[in-house]
C-alpha cells in the first residue's frame, strides 16, 4: 500500500526527532520574538506557541511508539547457536530458528549479544542476524 509506506517514511524515529528539534527552535524563536517586540501580535505568537506545543508532543508520542523496536533483529541462518560469551568455544544456551525476531543489544568484535522474547540474552554470529528498520 502506497499510502503506508509514505506514512512509515515520514514517521521514522528520525523525522520525528527532528520534528521535536525543529519545533523547539520555533518555540524558542517565537518566545523570544514576542518578549524582545513589543509590537509582536500576542494572537500569532500563542498561536505558533500551541502549535509547536502540539508537534512536540505527536512527535514525542510518535517517537514513544517506536522505541521498544529500534534495535530489533531477526535470524537470518537456521539453527543459530546462542553462547554464554563471545567466542565460539563458549557454552551453548539455546539455538535459534530462522526467522526468529530477537532484540540487538550490543556487538563485540564479530558478534552480537541479542536478547529473545522470553528476556534470554545470549551471543550470536553478527552475520547470523540483521537489524530491521521498521
Amino acid at each position: 500500500n502506497p499510502f503506508r509506506e509514505k506514512v512509515a517514511r515520514v514517521s521514522s524515529f528520525d523525522t520525528l526527532a527532528w520534528a521535536i528539534v525543529w519545533a523547539a527552535v520555533l518555540l524558542f524563536a517565537v518566545v523570544v520574538t514576542s518578549r524582545l517586540l513589543p509590537a509582536f501580535p500576542r494572537g500569532l505568537a500563542r498561536g505558533v506557541v500551541s502549535m509547536a506545543v502540539l508537534g512536540v508532543g505527536v512527535a514525542g508520542a510518535g517517537i514513544a511508539v517506536q522505541w521498544p523496536d529500534r534495535n530489533r533483529a531477526v535470524v537470518l541462518e537456521t539453527n543459530v547457536t546462542g553462547h554464554i560469551a563471545p567466542a565460539d568455544a563458549a557454552g551453548v544456551l539455546f539455538n535459534l530458528p530462522e526467522g526468529e525476531t530477537v532484540r540487538a543489544v550490543k556487538s563485540h568484535n564479530s558478534y552480537t549479544l541479542i536478547r529473545l522474547r522470553d528476556g534470554r540474552s545470549g551471543w550470536v554470529k553478527s552475520s547470523a542476524v540483521e537489524r530491521v528498520c521498521l
